[in-house]
């Protein structure tokens, strides 16, 4: 009841906020009746047409003004559009240069990265791999690695770029979760026979491209017969899908190995998809930015206050997975908030 009146109310808000963008920030001029019908038209698709391409399209464009670079840019159009840069237009202007300014600053997505990090690193208990019923193991039947967008250069080790510490990586760590995956997959054979299914689930071109993926986990000691590529995970939710037809009848425990900060989203939706199939969701954290369990706070730097574009896109990243945690909430495909303690939330 509490999640389908804070559905219903999330979609009140979003209605608002769509009526406010047309009466106040489209000129009236543009917004005519066909305009305004193909919009409406195209969001009602968005959420009737199952195909994730269009989705996703949609989703990009109606969510582009709430992201920090977006909001500036509809403040600064808009202020240029006004006469009179001495009230109003000045006001916005200064607004879009503040939200850039504080979107930019690295102190800031260092934050909020390690406000979520922390929270998921001690719900998620990566440490402890075992899944138990009251005294008995369960059997693990795969591990998923999510890595939507995949590139034959996704392999190639990440470059380092300085955030707060030199230690730290921003990039496109595909590498890192593959090797961790492997990993986990030497330690569950340690502990059980069946030899569990690795499945690397994202957005792939081409037959080359999941090849080197293959071969690349194949020489990290996967047996080759273990190993599937799923191209058609394009999204969180298709790879859920995906995944769940790959694994039949099989009951037990999938590790789902993912990036840190989308780890909370991607679990509830993978939970969700895979209850009815009788199989738990044992959540792994990879990709860390920034989390020192042990440490205490780090020294700010004058560097770490001045503005900079990896800044900016970790902030917005971390804008947008909160957007689409709403919208998987408004979809019905994941819960908001979801716990990522397998003990609390399956009921062990």
């Amino acid at each position: 009841m509490f999640d389908l009146l804070t559905r219903a109310l999330l979609w009140l808000l979003v209605g608002i906020g769509l009526w406010y963008l047309f009466n106040n920030l489209i000129p009236k001029n543009y917004l005519t009746w066909l305009g305004g019908f193909v919009l409406f038209a195209a969001i009602f698709l968005a959420f009737r047409d199952p195909n994730d391409r269009i989705i996703s399209t949609v989703w990009t464009i109606l969510s582009f003004p709430l992201r920090p670079l977006g909001l500036a840019i509809v403040l600064l159009v808009n202020a240029a559009k006004r006469k009179a840069w001495k009230d109003m237009a000045a006001r916005e202007a200064s607004i879009a240069l503040a939200v850039l300014l504080v979107c930019s600053i690295p102190v800031v997505p260092f934050w909020l990265s390690s406000q979520m990090e922390a929270s998921i690193m001690a719900e998620a208990n990566p440490s402890e791999l075992i899944v138990r019923q009251g005294d008995t193991p369960l059997p693990v039947r795969g591990i998923v690695v999510l890595a939507t967008r995949i590139t034959r250069s996704s392999l190639d080790p990440v470059q380092p770029i300085r955030y707060i510490n030199s230690d730290d990586r921003i990039g496109a760590p595909l590498r890192q979760r593959l090797e961790h995956a492997a990993q986990i997959y030497d330690q569950v054979l340690t502990s059980q026979n069946p030899f569990p299914q690795v499945i690397v689930s994202g957005q792939i071109g081409s037959d080359a491209e999941a090849n080197s993926i293959r071969d690349f986990l194949v020489s990290l000691g996967v047996r080759q017969r273990d190993v599937t590529v799923d191209r058609g995970g394009a999204t969180i939710y298709r790879s859920a899908v995906n995944t769940n037809e790959s694994f039949g009848n099989q009951s037990g425990v999938v590790i789902l190995v993912a990036p840190s900060l989308t780890l909370r989203r991607a679990t509830a939706t993978f939970a969700k998809i895979y209850r009815p199939g009788n199989r738990l969701v044992r959540p792994i954290p990879t990709d860390l930015v920034q989390f020192q369990p042990s440490a205490g706070s780090i020294p700010i730097r004058v560097t770490d206050l001045l503005p900079s574009v990896e800044a900016l896109a970790l902030t917005t990243y971390i804008i947008d997975e909160y957007l689409t945690s709403i919208y998987y909430f408004l979809r019905g495909w994941a819960q908001l908030d979801y716990p990522l303690n397998y003990a609390n939330c399956c009921g062990l």
